[in-house]
């Protein structure tokens, strides 16, 4: 049994090692850097949210401030840009206007803009006001031209419509 260690051994032996491990501070050394990383971590998502939130609060007030066209000699002449402007524009109380990935050529771009006058159209002179659909009284309604309607209502009224 030349091999064998006695149990006081051992633990003499893991006390020693510990306190040679404590008195290096690795553990410390670790720690220390592990938060620096969580912390370097930390601002980057924060500079990105900003970065993201700052993205977003420009293009609400880019559709903001697009004016809506009704004239349709003047949208049959519009290049796509100025389609995907009021496409915006129009989306924002138009839920029935497909995302932007979904319309890729200027055809259908045009089409679903005409679209929309159209229902906004038939839904000012019949005096409907909730899209031309027959939606509960709880969700919103249609707003005025020239309001401007939160992104969180419309993805709301989105997730009650897909449910």
């Amino acid at each position: 049994m030349k091999g064998r260690v006695s149990i006081c051994e051992n633990q003499a032996y893991l006390r020693r090692r510990a306190r040679e491990l404590d008195e290096s501070q690795t553990e410390r050394q670790r720690e220390k850097e592990q938060m620096e990383a969580d912390e370097l971590a930390i601002s980057v998502k924060k500079a990105k949210a900003n970065e993201k939130r700052q993205r977003e609060q420009e293009k609400a007030e880019k559709i903001a401030a697009t004016q809506l066209i009704f004239d349709l000699d003047v949208i049959a002449g519009m290049t796509n840009a100025q389609l995907d402007e009021q496409l915006d524009a129009h989306r924002q109380w138009d839920k029935q206007i497909p995302i932007k990935a979904r319309l890729k050529v200027k055809a259908v771009k045009l089409a679903a803009l005409l679209a929309s006058i159209s229902r906004n159209s038939a839904d000012n002179k019949s005096g409907n006001s909730n899209g031309g659909t027959t939606e509960s009284s709880e969700q919103s309604q249609l707003p005025v031209l020239g309001e401007h309607r939160d992104d969180r209502d419309y993805d709301l009224d989105y997730d009650m419509n897909m449910h």
